[in-house]
């Protein structure tokens, strides 16, 4: 039950964000709700393919016909939460701790389950932290946050 809780944490995750922006008004929330859905939606789909075509060839162990590096659900995380310490003024401490455990819980129930190997993960983790750097340089050089 747990680990299936786990495997839809990015639409929590989303949803969470933008409930978040409703309610207080804060833009940021706003920002990091965006962000992980072009992490998602866009984002990771274009480095799998990337990947693929640079013929780094990673197959999910569950599934072999699928391209698993980077890991979608690790990046999503992982660039929320870079996004939240390169902005820490903008969120708690307890936030970016909150958020920092769920991505290591999503990290560990992608590899316990067999959805996606340790390298998989890996790469997503790097994904999610070098598209947290070029959001942040976009958003500090529009003057948006």
């Amino acid at each position: 039950m747990f680990q299936k809780l786990l495997a839809w944490s990015p639409g929590f995750l989303i949803c969470g964000l933008l409930l978040l922006f409703c309610y207080t008004k804060n833009h940021f929330y706003l920002l990091l709700g965006l962000a992980a859905i072009l992490q998602m939606i866009a984002l990771n789909p274009l480095y799998k393919c990337a990947a693929w075509a640079a013929g780094v060839r990673s197959p999910r162990p569950d599934t072999p016909t699928s391209n698993g590096m980077p890991s979608g659900h690790v990046s999503t995380f992982s660039c929320v939460l870079g996004l939240c310490l390169l902005f820490k003024d903008k969120v708690s401490a307890g936030w970016i701790l909150l958020l920092g455990v769920w991505t290591a819980l999503v990290a560990w129930q992608r590899i316990s389950s067999g959805r996606h190997t340790v390298p998989q993960v890996c790469g997503g983790v790097t994904q999610g932290a070098f598209d947290a750097s070029w959001i942040t340089a976009l958003c500090v050089s529009m003057l948006v946050v």
